[in-house]
């Protein structure tokens, strides 16, 4: 599966992403998403701050906004990877 993340915000307000292949099933894929999800009662967003969305691949219908302190363990490796890879969004 095809994992892409967007880290948007921040003080020059750049969009950066990054697409990795992960070894995840659909349950895995559900059970990240459940974990991670940021709750809509957060509250506002800090001014400045790094958003983060997690989406498979180009599927915008399961982009979820993610807590990013809240990654489990096992997924370590597959964020480190994502983290790795972030650039610059290509502008269409």
């Amino acid at each position: 599966m095809k994992i892409k993340l967007i880290q948007s915000g921040g003080i020059a307000g750049t969009k950066l992403t990054a697409n990795v292949t992960g070894k995840l099933t659909d349950a895995e894929w559900e059970s990240l998403i459940a974990s991670t999800k940021k709750s809509s009662d957060a509250g506002r967003k800090a001014k400045d701050a790094f958003h983060y969305t997690l989406q498979k691949e180009d599927d915008d219908a399961t982009k979820t906004v993610i807590d990013i302190q809240a990654i489990p363990e096992e997924h370590n490796e597959l964020f480190e990877k994502l983290f790795n890879n972030l650039k610059p969004e290509k502008k269409k």
